[in-house]
């Protein structure tokens, strides 16, 4: 099994999941695998993370996190919505230039 998927057989295992219903799972996330835009660790995404841990402080993945939107957000024609429920990651991705979901917090 590819380690993309890893994380679906660690749910498995703390949700009890049937099989039938783990196996439903997998194949929808096996249909839409290669329309997914896949980050890679590159000296990019650590130039991205260096220069919003300089600018906001963040926690590791959370900087991981937002350094992928905004190679994401670079790379793509149409409009991009940033989605977070965390406020601290959220004000960084505003301060990136990023429109987010929610609205912007004071």
């Amino acid at each position: 099994m590819p380690r993309h998927w890893l994380p679906f057989t660690e749910k498995k295992r703390e949700v009890k999941l049937n099989n039938e219903t783990f196996e439903k799972i997998l194949d929808l996330f096996r249909q839409d695998w290669n329309s997914l835009i896949r980050v890679e660790v590159t000296d990019e995404i650590n130039d991205w993370i260096d220069k919003m841990v300089s600018r906001c402080p963040l926690r590791g993945f959370d900087a991981i996190y937002l350094a992928s939107a905004l190679i994401v957000h670079d790379k793509l024609p149409e409009e991009f919505l940033f989605d977070c429920y965390d406020n601290k990651l959220l004000q960084a991705a505003q301060t990136a230039g990023l429109k987010t979901l929610p609205e912007p917090v004071d």
